[in-house]
């Protein structure tokens, strides 16, 4: 009887001790469900010039090395297509789109991110933060970070402009 009571007595103060003080529950770190490398490339119809103009853009983004908790998985790729208006002085896209990745054991996830870029150190730095919104690693939260070199002045001031951009992609996706 007084076993239980020192028990009882001990939990109730180590309870109120944890709210006193403002000890919180451990915090679980997120599971990386995939990381992978790779390249992208972006083509423009008709070339980037100094001046906003409407152009198709299509990007091809290949994650040539992955790693995942699903161990099927080993590479991914991304195409994505649209018209929209960009420049040299303004040639990644921003705001919220969806980027599919296909992956190499036949699976898909298909990510809704919100784009932002920055423009540093003689690069175009574009990071879309999101959800995977259905197919593998659904409900997962989503990064996918390009960068491509600052498009070259005087190709963009070149009758064709800028027609295609090479530059490295990373995504990664983490479960809770």
């Amino acid at each position: 009887m007084i076993r239980q009571r020192l028990l009882a007595l001990f939990v109730t103060l180590a309870a109120t001790a944890s709210m006193v003080l403002g000890v919180a529950p451990v915090a679980h770190a997120a599971v990386v469900d995939v990381a992978c490398v790779g390249t992208t490339q972006v083509n423009y119809s008709p070339g980037l010039k100094i001046q906003p103009r409407s152009v198709h853009f299509i990007e091809n983004d290949l994650y040539t090395t992955c790693t995942s908790s699903d161990p099927t998985i080993k590479t991914g790729r991304t195409v994505i297509s649209f018209t929209t208006v960009l420049s040299c002085l303004q040639p990644l896209r921003t705001g919220t789109a969806p980027n599919p990745i296909t992956w190499n054991n036949g699976q898909t996830s298909d990510l809704l991110l919100n784009y932002g870029a920055t423009f540093a150190d003689g690069q175009n730095i574009l990071v879309g933060n999101g959800i995977v919104t259905d197919g593998e690693f659904q409900g997962d939260s989503a990064k996918v970070v390009l960068t491509y070199a600052q498009p070259d002045v005087t190709e963009c001031l070149s009758p064709q402009g800028v027609t295609n951009q090479i530059g490295t992609a990373t995504v990664t996706i983490n479960g809770s």
